[in-house]
């Protein structure tokens, strides 16, 4: 199954997958302006203005950055139904322009195969002095029941 990972969030997700052996090299696409972490994990970058194809069955991962929401956008318009998606969505104080790109996700998903991930809500389930990359562990271990459920 291809992996397949929008933008810095897409890029964390991969690595912290990754670190935890969870995924396969062949399977990872990123698609990004740059991507300094693809060579280690054997990832192959496309970036967002370029043309690509992905194989029916694929996930498609990532938050609603600038490249994120762009790519978001164009492939669930081409793939549709094909593929599965999982979106993670802005914490509030990330600002109107990304929840906007969110609200915008969301409605193109509806009757799609996905799973949203709320990111507000690790801000009621974490503890006090609990970091970010502890979250991001909270964001990676939904991700993955995810991909189990579709593999």
């Amino acid at each position: 199954m291809q992996l397949i990972y929008l933008g810095g969030l897409g890029k964390t997700l991969m690595r912290l997958s990754k670190e935890k052996d969870r995924i396969e090299k062949r399977d990872l696409i990123v698609i990004d302006n740059e991507c300094e972490e693809c060579k280690k994990y054997g990832a192959k970058l496309i970036k967002p203005e370029e043309g690509f194809e992905f194989e029916e069955g694929a996930l498609v991962a990532g938050g609603s950055g600038s490249v994120s929401s762009a790519a978001f956008k164009r492939i669930i318009t081409q793939y549709g139904d094909k593929l599965n998606y999982f979106v993670v969505l802005p914490f509030k104080f990330e600002g109107k322009r990304r929840a906007e790109n969110a609200k915008e996700i969301v409605r193109l998903l509806k009757g799609r195969r996905h799973y949203i991930y709320d990111n507000q809500k690790l801000v009621h389930t974490l503890a006090p002095g609990v970091g970010m990359k502890e979250g991001l562990e909270m964001v990676v271990l939904d991700y993955d029941k995810f991909l189990r459920k579709i593999r």
